[in-house]
């Protein structure tokens, strides 16, 4: 279901590894083999795991609040894998999937700013590019609907009087080997 989301692949590939718990959260870092401070980068407070970032984190909970999601964060804060999350997401309504994918995504962007040392986002900046990707996504999908359903080009062949001719649009003369 993640690979038919009209969203850009990196987005996608966000959801997938969210789903598969294999974010670089310092947890799962540290669970790894690497030594490394497990702490939150954005309340410096807990150990970072996907479920203390993306619901439990105090500062991400004025973002949900700013949503006006809190009562779905709080469903998904109680999911037992990320797996489980994912489902819980996909059964609501696809303007609220859209949302909470999108703000999962921007709230990991500003986790990892934070993480290499940049100032964290406040919640009214991680709202605000909310908004903006949801209408930039909206747009997209508005494209490609008016692309597929404006282009319907079945194969014909060429007139009789004409020839085709099918060429390798990466052949570079000047490679050419032997002789």
């Amino acid at each position: 279901m993640i690979w038919q989301l009209q969203l850009p692949t990196k987005v996608k590939m966000f959801l997938w590894c969210l789903a598969h718990n294999s974010l670089p959260v310092r947890r799962n870092v540290a669970r790894r083999g690497v030594e490394l401070d497990t702490k939150c980068p954005v309340c410096q407070r807990l150990d970072e795991d996907c479920g203390h970032l993306f619901f439990k984190c105090k500062y991400v909970k004025l973002c949900w609040s700013g949503l006006e999601m809190e009562n779905i964060r709080t469903e998904l804060a109680n999911c037992q894998s990320r797996k489980e999350t994912i489902i819980k997401i996909w059964k609501l309504e696809k303007a609220q999937q859209l949302k909470i994918i999108v703000f999962l995504w921007r709230w990991w962007t500003a986790r990892n700013k934070a993480n290499i040392g940049e100032r964290m986002q406040s919640t009214s900046e991680v709202l605000s590019s909310v908004s903006y990707f949801l209408m930039e996504f909206e747009k997209l999908q508005n494209t490609s609907q008016e692309i597929l359903s404006n282009v319907r080009h079945c194969w014909r062949p060429p007139p009789p009087e004409c020839y085709k001719i099918n060429t390798d649009g990466a052949f570079d003369p000047n490679t050419r080997t032997g002789g």
